[in-house]
């Protein structure tokens, strides 16, 4: 413990002696010995005292170790370390006054260097005025020159456009003819189209594909002997339906053949309830996806909670797949 404070008294004191243990105790018992040390001005070492802690303590390692004296003292450790730390940056701190003093030198010579920068900046600025007025007086007239071409290049533009809109206008005129003429016919055909659209809706569910087919071959012989006009190349799933809705079904994990996309139809457009019958269960994955959102619930006869899901179902007006 004396060992690693009589240095730090020599270095606080700043006198290059060794102390007295009656004096390093006074020492430790002043109210600012931690703020001295703590405060301690590292730049502010006598050559004295500097020369009296290495001949004295910092020569010999041996009996100045630091791991010894914090194996001995937790307390004196650290201050042994700051002493050894001191010193060594004192050291390090003169033996780099020459470069200081360099640098100091090299900062003035830059000094002068940028101040003598700075008037040939000045000197340049305005060189690059006179430039610039120059190019100012040059592109006046050069804009004088383009103005006169993109005049000229406008006119031809518009010349252009106008001939093509008149080109655009003719093939435009005969689509509108078109699309009149055909929306003619289909307003001709509405009520067949819709009377064979309603038959699909309310009988074919029951059929398979097969049947389906004949029903509709059948349907349309008598439309036609009873002098009603429809659309012949007319199919369900495109009279019925909106390609975005088929998208979504496809995306709920409706099955994408003529046949789901029907009975899909026929399921969102049906006046009493669907009865589904689906052995392979495509059915009952799309409709729990379609209705999601809907919160259905699924159930069935045997299942104990049955009633009790048709009563949520019937007083909150949620669909249920039995």
């Amino acid at each position: 413990m004396q060992l690693a404070l009589e240095p730090v008294i020599a270095l606080v004191s700043k006198q290059p002696r060794k102390p007295e243990w009656k004096e390093v105790k006074q020492w430790l018992r002043k109210d600012d010995f931690i703020k001295s040390v703590i405060n301690f001005d590292k730049n502010d070492i006598s050559g004295s005292v500097k020369k009296f802690i290495l001949e004295t303590y910092l020569k010999d390692d041996k009996s100045f170790d630091v791991d010894k004296i914090s194996r001995a003292s937790r307390a004196a450790g650290p201050l042994a370390m700051w002493v050894k730390s001191i010193v060594e940056y004192s050291e390090i701190f003169h033996s780099i006054t020459p470069l200081r003093n360099e640098l100091r030198s090299l900062e003035a010579e830059e000094q002068a260097k940028m101040d003598e920068k700075a008037e040939l900046d000045n000197l340049i600025i305005e060189l690059q005025k006179k430039v610039e007025s120059l190019k100012i007086e040059y592109s006046q007239l050069i804009a004088k020159v383009e103005s006169i071409k993109t005049d000229m290049k406008s006119v031809q533009e518009k010349v252009g456009r106008s001939v093509q809109l008149i080109k655009n206008l003719s093939s435009e005129r005969n689509r509108w003819e078109d699309s009149s003429k055909n929306f003619d016919n289909q307003m001709s055909c509405l009520i067949g189209d819709c009377l064979f659209a309603s038959g699909f809706l309310t009988y074919i569910g029951f059929f398979d594909h097969f049947y389906r087919k004949y029903l509709q071959i059948d349907w349309r012989d008598i439309i036609d002997q009873i002098n009603l006009k429809m659309r012949q190349d007319l199919t369900f799933t495109e009279f019925l339906s909106k390609p975005s809705e088929k998208l979504e079904w496809e995306r709920q994990s409706l099955p994408n053949d003529e046949l789901c996309v029907e009975n899909a139809i026929i399921m969102m457009n049906f006046n009493r309830y669907p009865l589904i019958i689906d052995p392979s269960d495509q059915a009952i994955s799309f409709v729990m996806n379609h209705y999601a959102k809907q919160k259905i619930q699924k159930t069935s006869f045997a299942d104990e909670g049955f009633m009790k899901h048709l009563e949520t179902a019937i007083r909150f007006g949620l669909p249920l797949l039995v």
